[in-house]
């Protein structure tokens, strides 16, 4: 996309199946998990459903939820029925597939990069610097009706 990649806020470490030994970089605060090529981070793997779980951090803590997966997510074992909190090293399971869940950010919100930093600062608009005092078709006014008083006072005399 010509960005720079974001600094990973967490990793998946998987334990099992075709990706096993794979680090998963979780990059934003929000991520859908599944089998389908539209997810953030995808398993392709036949116990994942295409659309699985929701990774995401709330203030300091990552929540899995369970998006009504065929097979089931778990975390250290316990099956997810509403949002679960994650601790750093959770094992988590989308369906067969067990990841380590490993936070990259010890619960702060990482300082962006400076070039991010500065485009998102309101942009300064570098115009001519307008003068201060009446606006120039004013100044014009006056001068053409100076001139038109003058004339008006010349031609009577």
């Amino acid at each position: 996309h010509g960005l720079p990649a974001l600094a990973p806020l967490a990793s998946l470490l998987v334990r099992s199946g075709t990706l096993k030994g794979e680090r998963l970089p979780v990059r934003v605060a929000a991520v859908s998990i599944g089998s389908a090529e539209h997810n953030d981070i995808v398993i392709a793997e036949p116990s994942v459903s295409p659309k699985h779980a929701k990774l995401q951090r709330r203030e300091t803590v990552w929540v899995l939820t369970d998006l009504n997966s065929a097979n089931g997510t778990f975390v250290d074992g316990e099956p997810v029925t509403v949002e679960s909190p994650l601790s750093p090293g959770s094992t988590l399971r989308f369906g067969d597939v067990a990841v380590l869940f490993e936070p990259l950010d010890d619960g702060v919100a990482p300082e962006p990069p400076a070039e991010s930093r500065a485009a998102r600062r309101t942009p300064i608009h570098a115009a001519t610097p307008r003068p201060s005092g009446p606006p120039a078709w004013l100044i014009a006014l006056l001068v053409i009706l100076v001139a038109v008083v003058v004339y008006f006072l010349m031609s009577r005399s």
